[in-house]
């Protein structure tokens, strides 16, 4: 909880600070908020689009999104 305060905190000082977008969604993600977890990769991708760590995480949250619709 106090990991997504911080992050929470920093994103909104700093919106375009990549790494606490990305957190936060790692967080939502590992919370099982999967929908919510793209939506942070996705504007921690638009801050960074050179990160590689963060287009991964993204790529995989929606793998992950679409398995959980029954797509694959």
């Amino acid at each position: 909880e106090e990991a997504r305060i911080a992050f929470e905190q920093a994103v909104s000082l700093s919106p375009d600070y990549a790494e606490a977008w990305s957190n936060l969604a790692i967080l939502d993600q590992s919370e099982g908020h999967t929908l919510a977890a793209v939506a942070k990769f996705r504007r921690a991708r638009a801050a960074d689009s050179g990160h590689p760590e963060i287009a991964c995480n993204l790529a995989a949250a929606l793998i992950a999104l679409l398995k959980g619709l029954g797509v694959f």
